[in-house]
């Protein structure tokens, strides 16, 4: 551990993290050998978590989940996002005349978009409402999330070439004859992960839109690093 770091406060962050990434809950013992930590000193952990409702303990299972008070944290953090990816979208949708959106991780296992704009010049549009989840693998936003990471084995091939493009492109797979187009937010400040895109219906405008939303996504990448 780096120098100057609480050890402690290093051991509840790293045991939010850790449970945080398993949607299935986790119990002490697996808590305690993924920390490599004593079970007493993880227990003192979770103890002082609970207390502070950042971590639950289901009643009958005894496992452990992330807590509600995490949603109040986390609130202030994607509404300073949704401000700042406002404009960043509402430019997209004008100059695309397409739908854009801001989608994030919700699980390990899920993605939910949290912002959508409608283009005000366009006859037709994709229309869905944030709030609407999906596969975590599946879509242009999931493509888009996975390949904003390392590479890894047994990956789909758009994952691949989303990586190699910048942008990812993904047909019908969340909404019917759609296609979106994607690209992750490239901030180290920005966790859970989120990407921005567009939903369309015209596969021809895939390459113009990709470079358009790449472009937006590394815009939106630095206002975050600007001002979270």
């Amino acid at each position: 551990m780096e120098k100057g770091l609480s050890k402690t406060l290093d051991n509840g962050l790293r045991a939010l993290a850790v449970v945080a990434r398993h949607p299935s809950g986790m119990s002490i013992q697996s808590l305690s050998e993924y920390l490599q930590l004593h079970r007493t000193v993880v227990h003192r952990l979770v103890k002082t978590l609970e207390v502070h409702r950042l971590l639950h303990r289901d009643s009958s299972s005894k496992r452990l989940f992330p807590g509600l008070g995490l949603v109040w944290l986390a609130a202030s953090v994607q509404g300073e996002l949704q401000s700042l990816a406002k404009p960043v979208l509402e430019d997209l949708s004008s100059s695309t005349g397409a739908t854009s959106y801001l989608v994030s991780e919700e699980t390990e296992n899920e993605v939910v978009a949290i912002l959508v704009v409608e283009p005000l010049n366009a006859k037709a549009h994709v229309a869905f409402r944030a709030g609407q989840r999906h596969a975590a693998d599946r879509g242009s936003a999931g493509i888009a999330l996975q390949a904003g990471k390392a590479p890894k084995l047994g990956e789909r091939d758009a994952v691949r070439r989303a990586r190699e493009l910048g942008y990812s492109v993904s047909h019908s797979e969340v909404i019917s004859s759609t296609v979106g187009i994607a690209a992750a937010i490239p901030s180290d400040k920005l966790v859970p992960s989120a990407c921005i895109g567009v939903s369309v219906f015209d596969d021809s405008l895939a390459e113009s839109f990709g470079a358009e939303v790449s472009d937006a996504a590394a815009r939106l990448g630095a206002a975050i690093d600007g001002a979270l």
